[in-house]
């Protein structure tokens, strides 16, 4: 959408044009309700749950039938318009029996990053083989293949992919302990991985939740201390061109300490999901902090809780729903599967310009109340600068300045959504 408006200014000669590129997506959903679909083929915990193109991916875990000897079993469903999903149909089984791994979706293909591994003859190891497998055309998986291993063995990592790379935060190693390290690897065009970059460490040795999306990755609570202390710190680092982290900051915290939950970035917020609470029991609690144009949170705030307590479930996220598969809640395994439906986009804001006072011109969006958006420049419709963001308010609109108008004879506007 283009919208243009010409105004008297400081500047007798100039009509002003003002350009409108609104982002896809959705908003909060803190207060949609969560709606059961179709259970899992068994109850499950320490799994990992990835949404690509239609449809979820569920592997390994352990069942309520069979534990650990069942990790080797992955699902795939497809993802209904509503929310929805059809049956859970059975896709090639992992090469070995699989748990506390994470999973990643990207490019077309499927990732089970280390985990611990079953051998009937040797029992559980901490492993740091990562396998990976093609989505074939009809939704069903190819061979799962061998990529290039972490450098070490890591149990509860946390993995997210950006920008053609796969990051991996923490975990506990071989010998138990809680590791501080973060970890990236390329994506080659056959799925493969190039060899696994070390990038500098996270602030603290950690267990934890990690997303990423914009080009900034949030790490969220987790246990520290070998897993003896909870914490609702979270943090975040910009993804630099080159793949590096430009650098960790903390933002605004959990609202309590949390482990072993889920979490998603989506449509300018980050979520949480369920997971131990700092007390020591399962939680249904559900977050949801407005991601800043500087990459930092707003404050967190409450939103519909799960129907249970859950904690070792896995949580995926579409551009319009979230999902949550599974779980351990209290004694036992759940084959639970629950989806929550993000609102529709917010409207595509309009956009006035005002008189340039001083050598700034005024620029009022006009959309949704509480809605994040930037706004950026342009003398060509080719290259654009950021002048600034903000959230609407009650009323539905945000008031941004070009405070460099003047030295320039026209000038395009554009509206970005969501944030960052």
């Amino acid at each position: 959408m283009i919208s243009r408006a010409r105004r008297a200014g400081a500047r007798t000669a100039g009509a002003w044009a003002l350009g409108l590129a609104l982002c896809t997506c959705a908003g909060t959903g803190r207060a949609a309700p969560w709606v059961q679909t179709t259970s899992l083929p068994d109850a499950y915990q320490l799994h990992s749950l990835v949404y690509a193109s239609g449809y979820l991916y569920q592997a390994g875990g352990a069942s309520e039938t069979s534990g650990v000897n069942d990790g080797t079993n992955v699902f795939y469903a497809q993802v209904h318009t509503n929310g929805t999903i059809g049956n859970w149909n059975s896709a090639t089984p992992l090469p070995t029996p699989i748990a506390y791994h994470a999973g990643v979706a990207a490019n077309g293909f499927i990732y089970v990053i280390g985990g611990t591994h079953y051998d009937p003859d040797v029992g559980l190891t901490i492993s740091s083989n990562v396998y990976y497998a093609k989505i074939n055309s009809d939704a069903s998986l190819g061979s799962w293949h061998s990529a290039n291993p972490l450098p070490g063995g890591r149990q509860f990592p946390s993995a997210s992919a950006w920008n053609n790379r796969i990051y991996v935060i923490g975990g506990s190693d071989e010998n138990s302990n809680i590791r501080d390290t973060v970890y990236s690897a390329t994506i080659q065009t056959d799925g493969s991985l190039s060899a696994w970059v070390v990038q500098a460490p996270f602030p603290v040795a950690i267990y934890t939740q990690a997303s990423v999306a914009n080009g900034f990755l949030y790490v969220l609570g987790g246990a520290v201390d070998n897993g003896s202390v909870t914490v609702n710190t979270v943090y975040y680092s910009k993804i630099n061109v080159d793949g590096t982290l430009a650098g960790w900051n903390q933002t605004a915290p959990l609202p309590q300490p949390e482990c072993c939950f889920g979490a998603v970035v989506v449509n300018g917020w980050v979520f949480t999901v369920g997971g131990l609470s700092g007390t020591g029991y399962p939680t249904a609690s559900f977050y949801g902090a407005a991601v800043n144009g500087d990459g930092s949170l707003t404050s967190w705030t409450s939103g519909t809780p799960l129907p249970l307590p859950l904690l070792e479930h896995a949580v995926a996220v579409s551009d319009s729903y979230i999902f949550v598969s599974g779980g351990f809640n209290f004694d036992l395994n759940q084959r639970g599967v629950y989806s929550m439906a993000l609102p529709a986009p917010p409207g595509a804001p309009g956009l006035a310009a005002g008189s340039v006072t001083n050598g700034t011109c005024p620029v009022q969006l006009a959309s949704a109340p509480n809605t994040g958006f930037g706004l950026q420049a342009s003398t060509n419709l080719t290259a654009w600068m950021p002048l600034g963001w903000g959230f609407t308010g009650t009323n539905g609109t945000l008031l941004l300045k070009d405070t460099n108008a003047a030295h320039f004879p026209h000038r395009f506007y554009r509206a970005y959504w969501p944030l960052p």
